[in-house]
């Protein structure tokens, strides 16, 4: 039908090992001309957080893929507040 739309998603690669997180785990450091400063997570150690510059690859609706950075062993705290800075104290939820 005339004006009717579809959405598509193509799988194009497919990397069963890559080291996967939520959108809201990463944050950007301050914008460099207009575009988003380098990517961050906050990596929970001992109750408190430490700044982890990443690298990223593809990004999807939900995931974004970690290029280095992380092991995949680490706690990060997903959706931080813009308060929140390296080394202050954190309380893990479940």
């Amino acid at each position: 039908m005339i004006g009717m739309t579809v959405d598509v998603d193509v799988v194009i690669k497919e990397k069963p090992d890559a080291l996967l997180l939520p959108v809201g785990a990463i944050a950007h450091g301050p914008s460099l001309g207009g575009r988003p400063g380098p990517p961050f997570v906050f990596v929970v150690e001992s109750e408190r957080v430490r700044r982890v510059d990443v690298v990223t690859g593809a990004v999807g609706a939900a995931k974004v893929e970690i290029i280095s950075g992380l092991t995949g062993d680490e706690a990060v705290v997903v959706d931080p507040s813009d308060r929140l800075g390296d080394g202050e104290t954190v309380r893990a939820s479940p």
